[in-house]
């Protein structure tokens, strides 16, 4: 399948991409993340949904759980 990686390293520009497919990959920085929604397509929630991967070590479980937390919005878990 196609691979598409987006960057996303700024807190006042937003992202561009409405839509996440399969194959689609952010790789952000944590403020940048903050205040952002993404709409994923039914393929995808349909194979597992949006997936985080945390590359460093959050300060305290707020943090965590915010970053987590972006999965999850709109009801989805």
């Amino acid at each position: 399948g196609n691979c598409n990686i987006y960057t996303y390293d700024r807190a006042y520009r937003k992202f561009e991409k409405s839509e996440l497919n399969p194959g689609d990959i952010i790789i952000a920085t944590n403020i940048a993340g903050r205040g952002t929604d993404l709409t994923i397509v039914k393929l995808l929630e349909a194979n597992g949904g949006l997936h985080v991967i945390l590359s460093y070590m959050p300060g305290n479980l707020r943090v965590q759980q915010q970053v987590f937390g972006r999965t999850a919005r709109g009801g989805k878990r």
